[in-house]
C-alpha cells in the first residue's frame, strides 16, 4: 500500500534549481535510502514530504488516516519540561485515561453503578489502544537511546545537542507515525543505541525514509535506494551495496554508448566535410539530413564525482 507519495516536485532558489521532476512513493514495511552529494536538497525534500516546505511545482499526497514524522522535532520538544515528560507526549492521551480509570475506580468502590460501566468502557479502550504497557514501552525506548529513568526528571534545558537529539528520537518512534522521515538519526548513538535503532527499524510496520551518511547503516537497512539528482530521482529497488555496484554498472554503460555515438557522429561529420562539394554530395547531404534527426545522447554524469569526472 502506498502511504506516501510526491508527483513531479520541483524546488529551487533564486537563480537556482535545486531539483526537477521528482516522483516517489513510500509503501508499507519498506526502508529507503535517500541518497546524493551534499547540497543536493536532500533534508528539503524531506521537510516538502513532510509538509513544512510548499515545492514550486508539483504536488505530495498521503493516503487516508496516514501520519507522517520527522527526526528533526525540537520544537515538540519545547512541549515538555523534564525527559520524563517529553517521553509521555506521545502518550498523553493512554495516560489522560489511566488516570480517569483510576478516579473511576475509587466510585465504583463507593458503590457508584454509573462510575461502574464508565470504569469498564475506560478499561476496554486502555486494552485497545495498549495503554497498560506505556509506562515498559516509555522506559525501554528512552533506555535505548540512553536515558533512564533516573533520567525522567532532567529538564530539557540541561540537556546537550546530542542529547535534544536522541530525545526526539525516541519521542518521533514512541509516536510511531506511518511513515518515518530520519535525516541522520544515528548522529550522538553509541554502537549499542544504532543496534537498537536498526532492530526497531526493521519491525517498523510503516515506510521509512532515511538519509545518513552513515553507508554501513544504509547497508543494513535500505531495501531500496533513491538517487536524488537535479533532474529527478532514479530508483533502486535493492539494498546500498548492490546499489553501489548497479549504478557503477550503469554509468559505464552509459559512457560506452556515449561514446559509440560520438564516434558516429564524428565519422559521418568528417564524411560530409569532405565530400559536400564532391563526387559524393548528394550522399554527403542525406547523411547531413540524417544527422539533423538523430538523438544525441546526453554525456553522463556522476552525481558523486567533479560534473566532469569520467570513471
Amino acid at each position: 500500500m502506498i502511504l506516501l507519495s510526491a508527483d513531479d516536485v520541483s524546488f529551487g532558489f533564486p537563480g537556482h534549481d535545486l531539483f526537477e521532476h521528482v516522483s516517489m512513493a513510500v509503501q508499507e514495511s519498506e526502508r529507503i535510502a535517500l541518497v546524493a552529494p551534499n547540497g543536493a536538497g536532500k533534508t528539503t525534500l524531506l521537510r516538502i514530504l513532510r509538509g513544512r516546505v510548499e515545492p514550486d511545482e508539483g504536488r505530495v499526497a498521503t493516503a487516508k488516516d496516514v501520519t507522517i514524522g520527522m527526526l528533526d522535532q525540537e520544537r515538540e520538544l519545547s512541549e515538555a519540561a523534564t525527559v520524563g515528560q517529553a517521553l509521555a507526549l506521545p502518550f498523553a492521551r493512554q495516560l489522560e485515561m489511566s488516570q480517569d480509570a483510576v478516579s473511576l475506580a475509587e466510585k465504583v468502590a463507593q458503590g457508584d453503578r454509573q462510575a461502574w460501566h464508565d470504569y469498564s468502557r475506560v478499561l476496554a479502550e486502555l486494552e485497545l489502544d495498549d495503554g497498560f504497557s506505556v509506562g515498559h514501552r516509555i522506559a525501554a525506548l528512552g533506555e535505548d537511546v540512553g536515558f533512564f529513568e533516573v533520567d525522567f526528571p532532567r529538564p530539557l534545558a540541561t540537556l546537550s545537542g546530542g542529547e535534544r537529539r536522541r530525545l526526539a528520537l525516541a519521542q518521533l518512534l514512541l509516536r510511531s507515525p506511518s511513515v518515518l522521515l530520519l535525516d541522520e538519526p544515528t548522529n550522538h548513538l553509541d554502537i549499542r543505541q544504532m543496534e537498537r535503532l536498526e532492530e526497531r527499524l526493521r519491525a517498523y510496520d510503516g515506510g521509512v525514509v532515511l538519509v545518513s551518511h552513515d553507508r554501513t547503516f544504509l547497508s543494513r537497512m535500505a531495501t531500496r535506494v533513491d538517487e536524488l539528482t537535479d533532474r529527478g530521482i532514479t530508483s533502486y529497488p535493492m539494498s546500498f551495496d548492490r546499489y553501489v555496484e548497479e549504478r557503477r554498472v550503469r554509468l559505464e554503460h552509459e559512457w560506452k554508448a556515449y561514446d559509440l555515438q560520438c564516434g558516429e557522429i564524428q565519422r559521418q561529420e568528417e564524411f560530409i566535410r569532405k565530400n559536400f562539394a564532391a563526387q559524393k554530395a548528394k550522399q554527403a547531404k542525406s547523411r547531413e539530413k540524417a544527422l539533423l534527426r538523430i538523438s544525441r545522447l546526453e554525456r553522463p554524469r556522476d552525481i558523486w564525482g567533479p560534473p566532469t569526472a569520467r570513471k
